[in-house]
């Protein structure tokens, strides 16, 4: 998963590993210059090809920049995900008009306009579209504790969580700006 495991030295024949470590993390001062670097890792290993090194400055940019990926690939799939529910707001839509032809009818007859009953059912999605993003940020919250939990039991350490009220606002009103949208 990670694309390295912790095992004891004992079992690397019986895995068909080598028995000397390829990678080693050294912490040393900020701003230790690269030779002393180079000159810790000769002493560490005997080392028949010059040592490459990884600065914790390189590891952060690198890290931000696979951090700005994902972020950018959760908002693709994140419009992906409003488009098809936009779809399905369009369909359920339909078919509630579609059902309510009669009802429809008498409203025209007792008087109200075209408008009118459109804005009744522009409502209706309104209030359809309240009441799904509070269930949508309520169910969201339950599965990111129990995502959470699986998480710490399956890594086997304290994974930290936030919750950002600023985001659930922002859903909820995306959740209503795209429900009257395609209501």
């Amino acid at each position: 998963f990670f694309g390295f495991a912790y095992l004891p030295i004992s079992e690397a024949t019986a895995l068909q590993l080598p028995e000397q470590p390829d990678t080693i993390s050294i912490a040393l001062p900020e701003g230790t210059p690269g030779e002393t670097i180079e000159q810790y890792a000769r002493e560490l290993l005997p080392l028949t090809r010059a040592p490459s090194y990884t600065t914790s400055s390189e590891l952060l940019e690198r890290n931000q920049e696979i951090g700005d990926i994902l972020g950018r690939f959760i908002v693709v799939m994140g419009l992906g995900a409003l488009l098809i529910g936009g779809v399905g707001i369009i369909n359920t839509m339909l078919v509630m008009v579609g059902r309510r032809t009669n009802e429809i009818a008498a409203l025209k007859t007792f008087g109200l306009k075209g408008r009118q009953v459109a804005a009744m059912f522009l409502c209706e999605a309104l209030l359809l579209g309240i009441m799904g993003s509070i269930v949508g940020v309520l169910l969201g919250l339950l599965l990111t504790g129990v995502v959470n939990q699986y998480g710490e039991a399956f890594l086997q350490q304290q994974l930290p969580t936030r919750i950002y009220p600023e985001a659930i606002f922002y859903g909820v009103a995306l959740g209503i700006v795209v429900t009257m949208v395609f209501g």
